[in-house]
């Protein structure tokens, strides 16, 4: 999970964006393609989505109090 997420914050901050993985995309940085910002954020996103599954799954085996 956290090497999902560091990955995720990684692709953001080359994306121009901060840490925080609430916070919207920013915009296309200048001078990078538009393919390439595209697919940097599919795989931002599928990261966000894969660590958001492991935490859920984690949360789901707990008991419930």
């Amino acid at each position: 999970m956290e090497r999902r997420m560091r990955r995720a914050r990684n692709i953001r901050n080359r994306l121009g964006g901060g840490d925080n993985l609430f916070e919207p995309f920013t915009a296309n940085p200048k001078h990078m393609h538009w393919k390439t910002y595209w697919k940097l954020r599919r795989q931002c996103t599928q990261s966000e989505l894969e660590s958001l599954e492991i935490v859920e799954s984690k949360l789901a085996g707990l008991p419930k109090m």
